[in-house]
């Protein structure tokens, strides 16, 4: 009898945990393997300026709602159909190459915890825009990418229970102009 109200109790305190989550809107999804493991976030692109048809997109993992946990992004991503390797990327040269970096937060959101750029004599890292189109006056675009990602050598390691290489394959996503 007493092992049962044990279950029953710890059925109902179950039972009634909130779970936090945060839904990722279909129309801003993105999903790719992370060193292996099922990795989906929001994502969302911006024009460089809006004379000039680059791109800069930001994939973002929320740890709990509206709270950044990890962003992926890709600086000036040409704005037409095709494939796009990805290069040697740092603060210095982020904005005149097609390049990528990923950052993880700490605290609420809003602490950088850790920064990844692509490396040099990286060849296998790409994006690709499948497809552009309008709906009702906003750009929709989807794409593929595949990116090999280290430790910031500058800043060297500042968390110590995260890998020093993040590895995405399989990625895919679709986006809406904001």
């Amino acid at each position: 009898m007493k092992h049962s109200l044990y279950v029953l109790s710890l059925l109902i305190f179950l039972g009634c945990h909130d779970t936090i989550t945060h839904s990722i809107n279909p129309n801003r999804y993105c999903s790719a393997k992370l060193n292996g493991e099922v990795w989906e976030s929001e994502t969302f692109f911006t024009r460089k300026s809006p004379d000039i048809d680059s791109l800069l997109f930001s994939f973002v993992y929320y740890s709990s709602p509206h709270i950044i946990g990890e962003k992926l992004l890709l600086f000036n991503v040409p704005m037409q159909v095709g494939r796009y390797t990805i290069q040697y990327t740092h603060l210095h040269n982020r904005h005149s190459v097609i390049g990528s970096g990923y950052q993880i937060f700490v605290g609420h959101g809003d602490v950088l915890g850790q920064q990844y750029y692509v490396q040099e004599n990286s060849d296998k890292n790409w994006v690709e825009i499948t497809s552009i189109v309008t709906e009702n006056n906003k750009i929709k675009l989807s794409g593929l990418f595949q990116i090999q990602l280290t430790i910031d050598s500058l800043n060297g390691k500042q968390l110590d229970w995260v890998p020093d290489t993040l590895s995405f394959t399989t990625g895919e996503f679709v986006s809406f102009e904001l």
